[in-house]
């Protein structure tokens, strides 16, 4: 008796198959899609976790100026006239700050595109004996900034103006820390921009050689910035809700 054997298919001869380029240009053009949609969103979540940093950081230096408060019978820290820039802090009112936090809280991740962790490192150490260079504006007493909005205890203290006194505003009101939004005149302001002047946010040269940049830009324009407020929260605030704050003389500062 024979036994069978199982037969195999042949392989089919002929041409082998492959991806025509009708094919090729559409997986193609699905691809740019894709990054289309991808690349955004990506730099999107980049963008929050910047944000919630530079929360964190912004939070950290309010912690630490009241903890320095809280040992100092109620007092801030008193910056010094030797501040020229906003964001200025003599030499002793930051090392006064830096018993309680890391100097490297004191710079914002949204200027990480053009400042490295080394270029921060030289800021903070900029004039030894004389002046650090932050990257946030603190609200303190000899500060660079308008005198309505220094600080000169945890408490509030009631406002003085030309006519006499506004009464003291809530602390949950009150700015301590504000992000660096930096542009390139003191005269700008928000009616200016409303009314279609274009303000230079994104280089704004001192005396490092690494010209000055806004964190959080939308573009060529802030979208906003974090503030730290006197009783320790930090909120969110929109470009639109900001004005310029500083002294006069160059740059504009904006809170």
């Amino acid at each position: 008796m024979k036994t069978k054997r199982s037969v195999l298919p042949q392989a089919t001869t002929g041409r082998r198959a492959g991806f025509t380029l009708v094919e090729l240009a559409v997986v193609g053009a699905t691809l740019a899609v894709l990054a289309l949609v991808c690349v955004p969103a990506l730099a999107g979540a980049k963008g929050e976790s910047r944000l919630a940093q530079c929360a964190d950081n912004i939070k950290q230096y309010c912690l630490a100026l009241q903890m320095f408060g809280n040992e100092n019978n109620d007092k801030l820290p008193v910056n010094s006239q030797a501040a020229f820039w906003a964001w200025d802090l003599a030499w002793s009112t930051g090392n006064s700050v830096t018993q309680y936090v890391s100097f490297r809280k004191f710079y914002c991740p949204g200027t990480a595109v053009r400042y490295s962790d080394q270029d921060n490192s030289n800021l903070w150490n900029y004039s030894p004996g004389y002046l650090h260079v932050s990257g946030y504006v603190p609200m303190l007493s000899g500060s660079p900034i308008t005198a309505t909005n220094q600080n000169t205890t945890l408490t509030p203290q009631p406002i003085s103006i030309v006519t006499g006194y506004l009464p003291a505003p809530a602390a949950a009101q009150r700015v301590l820390v504000a992000d660096g939004t930096i542009s390139l005149s003191s005269s700008d302001s928000q009616a200016g921009f409303r009314a279609g002047a274009k303000y230079n946010f994104v280089t704004v040269q001192g005396g490092y050689p690494v010209p000055s940049i806004t964190p959080h830009l939308n573009g060529f324009v802030p979208a906003g910035g974090n503030l730290g407020m006197l009783d320790g929260h930090v909120q969110w605030r929109r470009f639109a809700d900001m004005d310029q704050h500083g002294v006069p003389g160059p740059p504009g500062f904006w809170w």
